[in-house]
């Protein structure tokens, strides 16, 4: 059912704005240098493209992140019932009519929260960051060392590769019709938000991002978009140590709840070095359009749970939490503190999907996470595999 919607729509996109560096310089004694953000249509924006799907995977994600269980269940409900709240048949992403007086109050602002994190990760893996964590999630499981007193402020996401990181900070709404999007309100307070973190952590890369999202029908020539801004930083201050494995670590913990393994989860978050426990996977063979990486693991420890899930999404064409399997055997060695190759050399440059009427819509994420349908076309006697995690 959902996958079939999900089938039904092609690309989406939100126009994508950069604001320059020297729009939010900050100088001692000096205020920001004034910039002329109006008319952004002037600024010849990009555009950052997705499916239905990927977008879908981005918020799940992002809800994962604060979470030590996510019921499977859970997320489909969250994607069923927000399904219509797009207009999948814009090519722009669009809210269908009337939305924004459907929902009311915290319920409005957690929405906008949740498409704001997840176009925000959309971007992250644009400018080439697929491991993603949740700032003050992390913080608090890694606490800062050396007598550095952290900002009372935090940015939502830290970012990154096996050898380079950067801030997010998520900000959005959806404009009503004649309303102006108030990006540079919105950019001034997510710089607040990153504050000084960048210099406390050694970063020299951080994003304040703004989603807007408008409804069908909205004539408004700037229309739905994504702005962002990289401001300079100083670096005159201690540094916390942040090794790489860290942010991987919590990138995968956090898909491993998704996929119903919170016991992977919380080892991988503790950093537990212990010998694990043995778990079991069926493996199914997906379009070789992705070349090589088509081979897909999904949890099967329990297997009536198993057999429910299969039927259920088959009945209902679900989409279903895995992780591609040369990814998921490079989960031992981060769980003993080793980055394995497959982190940083044979990831993917970037997300793929794939919407067609043949069941096989899916999301596969630079870092290998993975949401879809299960393959119609997949063998009827899948290959499993047993790995200690």
């Amino acid at each position: 059912m959902l996958s079939i919607m999900f089938n039904r729509v092609g690309p989406n996109h939100v126009s994508l704005y950069e604001v320059p560096k020297s729009a939010f310089v900050t100088k001692p004694g000096k205020k920001r240098r004034h910039y002329k953000f109006r008319p952004l249509t002037a600024a010849n924006p990009t555009r950052l493209e997705f499916k239905a799907i990927q977008l879908a995977h981005a918020i799940v994600k992002a809800d994962c992140y604060q979470r030590d269980r996510f019921e499977w269940f859970m997320a489909w409900c969250f994607l069923i019932q927000h399904h219509r709240v797009f207009d999948w048949n814009s090519t722009e992403l669009r809210l269908n009519p009337g939305v924004r007086n459907l929902y009311f109050d915290f319920v409005q602002t957690t929405l906008i929260g949740r498409v704001g994190n997840g176009l925000t990760l959309l971007l992250a893996n644009e400018l080439g960051y697929p491991f993603h964590a949740h700032f003050v999630t992390y913080l608090a499981k890694n606490p800062p060392a050396g007598g550095v007193v952290p900002p009372n402020k935090a940015p939502d996401f830290i970012c990154g590769t096996t050898t380079s990181r950067a801030i997010f900070e998520s900000k959005g709404s959806f404009p009503g019709t004649g309303t102006l999007a108030d990006v540079s309100a919105a950019l001034n307070d997510g710089l607040t938000q990153i504050g000084n973190w960048p210099t406390i952590l050694g970063i020299s890369k951080s994003y304040a991002c703004a989603s807007y999202v408008r409804e069908s029908g909205d004539t408004d020539p700037e229309g739905s978009l994504t702005i962002f801004v990289d401001p300079e930083s100083d670096n005159d201050q201690p540094t916390i140590e942040f090794p790489p494995v860290r942010l991987l670590r919590e990138n995968y913990a956090a898909w491993f709840v998704a996929m119903g393994l919170p016991d992977v989860a919380a080892r991988l978050r503790s950093g537990d070095s212990g010998s694990g426990v043995s778990h079991r996977f069926v493996i199914y063979r997906y379009d070789p359009n992705i070349g090589e990486r088509k081979s897909i693991a999904f949890p099967s420890d329990h297997v009536a749970d198993h057999e429910v899930r299969e039927a259920l999404g088959r009945m209902f064409e679900m989409p279903r939490f895995g992780i591609e399997l040369e990814v998921l055997l490079g989960i031992p060695d981060l769980a003993q503190g080793r980055i394995h190759e497959v982190f940083g050399e044979t990831l993917l440059p970037e997300s793929a999907s794939q919407s067609d009427t043949s069941g096989g819509s899916y999301s596969l994420f630079p870092d290998g996470t993975f949401l879809g349908a299960i393959p119609r076309l997949s063998v009827a006697n899948p290959d499993f595999i047993e790995i200690i995690l």
